[in-house]
C-alpha cells in the first residue's frame, strides 16, 4: 500500500503519453555529427564518436571548474574585504560601522549578479558545444550547469 504513488505515476504518465518518449524522441536539429548505418534497423542516422563526446565534456567540466575557482576566490576576497572593513572602521562611529558591513555587500551583490549573467551565457554556449543528441539531453545538461554554478 505504501507504493501507492509508483502506480500512479505510471498511470499519470500514460495518460499524458509521456510514458518511454526519451526512447521515442527525434534527433535535435542542432545535433553535429556523421551519417552510418543502423546496426540495429540498416537505416541512415546521425552519429557522434564517443570519444569526441568525452573530449568535449572534459573540457566543459574544465572550464566549469575554472569557473568555480573563480568564483570560490571572489568569495573569498569578499570576506577578507568585509574583515579588513570592519577592523579599520568598527571603532570610529556608528556611520563607518554601518559602511563597514554595507560597502562589502553592496559590492558582494553586484559581483553576483555579474557571474550570473557571465555565466548564464557560459553555460548555454558549453552545453551547445556538448553536441547533444536529443532535446532533453540538451536540457538536463543545462540544467546540471546552471543548477552547480
Amino acid at each position: 500500500m505504501y507504493e501507492m504513488w509508483k502506480w500512479k505515476e505510471i498511470l499519470n504518465a500514460i495518460e499524458w503519453g509521456q510514458l518511454d518518449y526519451e526512447e521515442e524522441e527525434i534527433t535535435w536539429a542542432d545535433f553535429k555529427g556523421i551519417y552510418w548505418r543502423s546496426p540495429v534497423d540498416d537505416s541512415k542516422e546521425m552519429y557522434f564518436p564517443y570519444h569526441s563526446k568525452i573530449v568535449w565534456l572534459l573540457i566543459t567540466i574544465s572550464i566549469n571548474l575554472v569557473m568555480l575557482a573563480i568564483l570560490c576566490g571572489i568569495i573569498a576576497g569578499m570576506i577578507e574585504l568585509r574583515i579588513v572593513f570592519w577592523l579599520i572602521w568598527s571603532d570610529k562611529g556608528s556611520t563607518l560601522k554601518f559602511l563597514s558591513t554595507t560597502i562589502p555587500s553592496v559590492v558582494n551583490t553586484v559581483v553576483i549578479m555579474i557571474f550570473n549573467q557571465i555565466y548564464a551565457e557560459l553555460a548555454y554556449w558549453l552545453t551547445n558545444f556538448e553536441n547533444h543528441k536529443t532535446y532533453t539531453t540538451y536540457e538536463r545538461a543545462l540544467i546540471i550547469k546552471t543548477f552547480i554554478f
